[in-house]
């Protein structure tokens, strides 16, 4: 018995071979290289440059000053500890070593 061809599947097929033919005739988009596309889009983004700058720099800022308020809370803290744990100058006065001479 010979299996019963479909009418649709057989003008789908068809129409999608002819597309094909269509596109490298000429009617496909333009293929772009990467390097095209960058360039196009910096060209597209050029009016944002200060505020892009902007950004960076704040950015930047707001790094910075999270890594140095840990530096300076730690500097703070240790400076406050030894101030603390140090030999007063008076001691050396009250002391109850024996004095060398």
């Amino acid at each position: 018995m010979k299996p019963a061809v479909d009418v649709n599947n057989e003008k789908n097929r068809n129409s999608d071979l002819n597309s094909k033919k269509k596109s490298r005739d000429g009617n496909s988009p333009k293929v772009r290289s990467g390097f095209t596309v960058c360039m196009k889009l910096i060209g597209l983004v050029k009016p944002l440059t200060g505020f892009m700058v902007g950004a960076v720099t704040m950015g930047l800022a707001g790094h910075l000053c999270a890594s140095f308020i840990t530096i300076f809370a730690g500097y703070a803290l240790l400076s406050y500890c030894l101030l603390y744990t140090s030999p007063s100058p008076r001691d050396g006065l009250l002391s109850r070593m024996p004095s060398s001479a």
